[in-house]
């Protein structure tokens, strides 16, 4: 089993912003949803659920496009998102050999909002994938795991940093 973590921190910096805005805002885990992620892909279903079907992206020949299962909880003055679920659409066979989870962390600070991201991807040497060599696999999982927390840290300094502004200037 090939094992991976990352984690990644970054800080929205919000000029004028005070923290109980960014905390009203970050309170109601639908509306930094919809500014994290695409809202024609993502589905409400109650009670902090949600489920995501994310932009395909390739990775070396592969197109793959995951489906995210996210519960997302506002407690202790902080929003917590976990993917409680991942499937990867585009590795056929290889599909279930590979998991994906992630917990995100948002919280406020006076005139800026906080987020750390954790990031795991498991991959089974079993089947196909046993044929691959081990420094191959490790590539390919260390280059898909990058592009993961690149997109996560892109959406919070753009969309979510987007959305706060509007929000706390209205």
């Amino acid at each position: 089993m090939l094992e991976m973590r990352r984690q990644r921190s970054t800080r929205l910096e919000l000029p004028g912003v005070s923290e109980e805005h960014v905390a009203t805002f970050l309170s109601s885990p639908r509306r930094p949803l919809r500014a994290l992620l695409s809202r024609s892909r993502l589905e409400v279903l109650g009670r902090g659920q949600f489920a995501y079907a994310s932009r395909p992206f390739g990775l070396g020949q592969w197109s793959l496009q995951p489906r995210l299962l996210l519960q997302a909880r506002w407690r202790q003055q902080a929003l917590t998102i976990c993917c409680s679920d991942c499937r990867v659409e585009g590795l056929g066979a290889w599909q279930q050999a590979v998991s994906f989870r992630f917990e995100a962390q948002l919280k406020p600070e006076p005139e800026a909002c906080s987020a750390t991201v954790v990031a795991d991807l498991a991959v089974e040497r079993r089947g196909p994938l046993a044929l691959l060599p081990r420094n191959l696999l490790e590539a390919l999982a260390d280059q898909a795991l990058d592009q993961a927390i690149t997109r996560m840290e892109r959406r919070c300094q753009a969309g979510l940093r987007q959305q706060l502004l509007a929000f706390c200037r209205d």
